[in-house]
């Protein structure tokens, strides 16, 4: 297999990295690391992966927790998905978020896919926000040509959503899949009845299944038969030998019972790879043998036991033999190994770190804009208070000198006088309202209420200046409201553009309503 990996490149060198990949490349290696500084974005993905259109010889690619796909939606990511060689056969998943997409976008990823795709790795790429319907849905549409899934699964905090979390994935597994790696999955805190519970929801076209490295020596023995049956249609069964080791007799005989029609045991290193046992492992676990069953058996295992040492003592020999012959190598070897996964941690970290004060920097942007908002709100809303307090203090002063006029005696102005009093609160509101709306421009809503006003002490003028003699009061009355107007066009100006006809001073008086109440009542008495 003719390995290539894209390994700490700048961006800007991206489009030259992917056009130089060998055209005999078989395995590809595209994981977090390949740029160093700014992700690249959509665009320049879409331009990097068509030129993996040219590898003929392709059957592998690793994106293993590839964060420079995150900022993808997910019609983007099915794009980019889109464009891998339809002769690749083995893709590696793991450790990317799907979890940001519903249930229609993860299934445009599926369907993106290569349609000759066989092995699928999807170990801790969360699915938790998406129901059973949604994943049964978005796994239809993996490519039928799937025979190969890895879902690696950790519990939740609870029971109930961890059980209703493994049902509803194991459920969705499609039917094209003959093999499913469950390897390292972490079922707490499901009991053994729930677990059991969980692996029934396996469909019976999954004949081959991966247990490996799911703490089985942790579980006491004497429970494991609460797992009698769960996985009747399974006939090859991955398990570690070291938890095997570590699980007693009665235990592996109870532990077959989980998978009673299985034919073969493949026993698993601490590195994954497949290792020659004792027979007789596979055999308690195939025989489901419990103890008292077959006493004879337990000296006969004895000796195997003894044979199979001596046999391994023997070759133990040879091996050590080659490693003497080969060791300043394999040290050199290791150093290099060694120096590489340094250097790979120590860019991990600064891209983590980086990553971090990134998203603290944006954070910092966005309350820095919310508070500016929120300013801009209280300034605008403290003006608005000033202006109509400054309105009001107007309006007040002629409810006053309204209720000053006998009406008996001056019964047409003090109607003509009550009329303007309503009209000039009515413009009043309306003005007020356009001003918390704003939704019209402030020099139209500042216009309209001026015409509004002027129009009322106009109508009411010739009556009020030849019956009262408020002929230079209703100028000033003008000219202050439109003071009031002007001072919160310019942010509270405390100068009045126009001067007053009389230099008296304004006394405020509250609640003009009330007066114009107060009048009509006197109006009628």
């Amino acid at each position: 297999m003719k390995a290539y990996q894209i390994y700490h490149k700048k961006k800007a060198e991206l489009d030259r990295e992917f056009s130089q990949i060998p055209s005999e490349t078989t395995y590809l290696i595209l994981d977090n690391d390949i740029v160093t500084d700014q992700f690249p974005n959509y665009n320049e993905l879409v331009e990097c992966f068509s030129t993996l259109s040219n590898l003929t010889n392709l059957t592998h690619l690793r994106l293993v927790g590839a964060r420079y796909l995150d900022e993808l939606s997910g019609e983007e990511l099915a794009n980019v998905f889109g464009l891998l060689p339809q002769n690749l056969t083995h893709l590696d998943l793991s450790f990317n978020n799907f979890k940001r997409f519903s249930g229609e976008e993860l299934s445009n990823i599926f369907a993106s896919l290569p349609k000759n795709l066989t092995h699928l790795d999807l170990n801790h790429t969360k699915f938790d926000n998406l129901n059973r319907e949604e994943l049964s849905n978005a796994f239809s549409k993996l490519p039928p040509s799937l025979s190969h899934l890895s879902l690696e699964v950790w519990g939740e905090n609870t029971r109930e959503r961890t059980l209703e979390k493994f049902t509803s994935l194991f459920a969705a597994i499609p039917k094209s899949v003959s093999h499913l790696s469950l390897s390292e999955c972490i079922w707490h805190p499901l009991s053994l009845k729930e677990w059991a519970q969980c692996c029934q929801a396996i469909p019976e076209n999954v004949t081959s299944i991966d247990l490996s490295n799911t703490h089985l020596d942790r579980i006491n023995s004497k429970y494991l038969i609460n797992l009698e049956s769960s996985l009747p249609h399974v006939n090859t069964v991955y398990l570690s030998i070291d938890e095997i080791k570590s699980i007693s007799q009665e235990g592996r005989g109870k532990l077959g019972m989980m998978f009673p029609n299985a034919k073969n045991i493949v026993f698993l290193d601490s590195a994954n790879k497949e290792i020659e046992t004792p027979a007789y492992y596979k055999e308690q676990i195939l025989a489901h043998e419990l103890p008292g069953q077959q006493e004879h058996q337990q000296e006969l295992e004895h000796q195997q036991e003894l044979e199979h040492q001596q046999e391994l003592e023997h070759q133990q020999e040879l091996e050590h033999q080659q490693e003497l012959e080969h060791q300043q190598e394999l040290e050199h070897q290791q150093e290099l190994e060694h120096q590489q996964e340094l250097e790979h941690q120590q860019e991990l970290e600064h891209q983590q770190e980086l990553g971090r004060q990134q998203e603290l920097e944006r954070q910092q942007e966005l309350e820095r804009q919310q508070e500016l908002e929120r300013q801009k709100s209280q300034q605008r809303e403290s003006k608005i208070n000033n202006t109509t307090k400054k309105i009001d203090s107007i309006i007040t002063e002629l409810a006053c000198k309204i209720d000053r006029v006998d009406h008996h005696t001056y019964k047409k102005a003090h109607e003509a006088a009550t009329t303007l009093l309503t009209n000039l609160i009515a413009a009043r509101n309306v003005y007020e309202d356009n001003l918390r709306a704003n939704n019209i421009p402030h020099e139209e809503t500042e216009n309209q209420f001026k015409f509004t006003c002027k129009k009322a002490i106009n109508d009411a003028k010739p009556v009020l200046e030849k019956d009262l003699g408020w002929g230079d009061y209703l100028k000033n009355l003008v000219k202050s409201l439109a003071n009031a107007v002007i001072t919160f066009a310019t942010l509270g100006s405390r100068h009045s553009i126009f001067s007053y006809a009389r230099p008296q001073s304004v006394k405020a008086v509250e609640k003009a309503a009330e007066y114009l109440e107060i009048n009509q009542q006197n109006t009628l008495s």
